[in-house]
């Protein structure tokens, strides 16, 4: 047994070793003929399953603040984005999200990243997908398009508003309307 193993060893090695001298090309010769292969058409090596435990260990990344700081900028982040609202603009950016928490754009993406475990975008979009909400629910907003809707919820392209929707909500903006106006009937 554990000389087929080794066996199997010693031939994926030198196959490799092969492929690495021949810049990822196979000659293959069958009389008169010679055939050249490109490595992306060759068959793709197996790789072995990493545990569990060790792909936790290699995708985590270091913290950069310690619980009591980052808190303390989670809290002054959610304080911004209820009461300044700045993702109702559609042309938001990392650095104007930096420059209202008065910081730089490193520690503001770290805070998103350490604080929420989301990228920017998807941060901001969150809160746009929400007031959304709020103002579909809203009398004032009631004769408004889905994507009047949207625009007034900061999204400026209608391909991102229904594709964020739909992450975040598992359902189209359409049938998520027809739900609140069906809830608000009854």
């Amino acid at each position: 047994m554990i000389q087929i193993a080794t066996i199997i060893f010693l031939i994926t090695l030198c196959s490799l070793l092969f492929l690495a001298k021949n810049k990822g090309q196979i000659k293959v010769s069958h009389l008169s003929k010679t055939l050249v292969l490109p490595h992306h058409r060759l068959p793709q090596i197996i790789r072995p399953k990493v545990p569990l435990e060790t792909q936790q260990k290699l995708s985590f990344t270091k913290q950069y603040f310690n619980p009591k700081e980052l808190l303390a900028w989670k809290v002054k982040l959610e304080e911004v984005m209820i009461d300044s609202k700045p993702y109702l603009n559609p042309t938001l950016t990392l650095a104007d999200l930096a420059t209202i928490l008065q910081t730089d754009n490193l520690t503001t993406s770290r805070i998103i990243h350490e604080g929420f475990q989301l990228c920017f975008y998807d941060f901001i979009n969150t809160y746009r997908i929400e007031h959304f909400v709020q103002l579909s629910k809203s009398e004032n907003y009631q004769y408004y398009t889905t994507l009047g809707l949207a625009y007034e919820a900061g999204f400026n392209a209608k391909s991102t508003f229904y594709k964020v929707f739909k992450k975040l909500k598992n359902t189209t903006p359409a049938m998520y309307l027809k739900l609140i106006h069906e809830n608000k009937n009854k």
